[in-house]
């Protein structure tokens, strides 16, 4: 790809060259955009989504360019503030209706680490749950400092599944909907039945109350020092 200087962009973004220079305009965004999202969990068709979104808001505002700086870096600061904006925009497509009580429980499997903690949220939203836990869930993981490793059971600083999907049943990658932790794990099940006691589980037809006082308790302890959100709790 042939460096242009400003007056190059412009002129040939607007003139004959128009379709190279956008091709050219693209690539440079998508490969910056790889860069500025590499910490996030965002699909390589969704940067390129995000891309053609930036493309266009560049075109209509080339009138605004005033080349007090680099064309390319213009661009690139136009098409990164989109794409955190896109960012935002899913995140607030997700509402936080309660959060359960959390509980202090002995590590699972790798035993010569901390304790870990343990609670549910409910949470509303129009998105699958594919986007969900690729748009939303990882992001929070990584911001988190969450680093994955081929051992599930290692320590880390946050780990968000989800356990339910309202009344459905369902494979998400690897996982499954419901997690079938809730039927063995007092961890899993107890938060749950915190939020929603009432709500049957859609493939036994339990409640969620009748699976939690059906286990051990696992040496659950409930934290009440620790409080991750302040509004009352939300029953069905």
């Amino acid at each position: 790809m042939a460096e242009r200087t400003n007056q190059e962009w412009l002129a040939d973004l607007r003139g004959p060259g128009r379709d190279q220079a956008l091709a050219d305009l693209r690539s440079l965004l998508l490969r910056g955009l790889r860069y500025a999202l590499s910490n996030y969990s965002v699909r390589e068709a969704d940067r390129e989504d995000l891309t053609q979104e930036a493309l266009l808001r560049i075109m209509a505002g080339l009138d605004s360019f005033r080349g007090e700086s680099r064309f390319t870096t213009w661009a690139h600061k136009i098409a990164v503030h989109a794409a955190f904006g896109e960012l935002r925009r899913l995140a607030s497509r997700c509402r936080l209706l309660a959060v359960s009580s959390v509980y202090e429980t002995l590590p699972v499997g790798k035993t010569d680490q901390p304790n870990f903690l343990n609670a549910a949220a409910l949470v509303e939203t129009d998105m699958p749950a594919t986007e969900l836990k690729a748009q939303v869930l990882q992001i929070i993981e990584q911001e988190l400092g969450r680093v994955r490793t081929a051992d599930r059971n290692a320590p880390r600083t946050i780990d968000l599944d989800i356990a339910l999907f309202g009344d459905q049943a369902l494979d998400l990658g690897t996982r499954r909907i419901p997690e079938p932790d809730i039927l063995q794990r007092p961890h899993v099940a107890v938060p749950l039945a915190d939020l929603s006691p009432r709500q049957r589980h859609p493939e036994t037809g339990q409640t969620l109350q009748e699976i939690a006082r059906s286990l051990p308790s696992g040496g659950l302890v409930r934290r009440l020092d620790v409080l991750l959100w302040s509004q009352s709790h939300y029953n069905r």
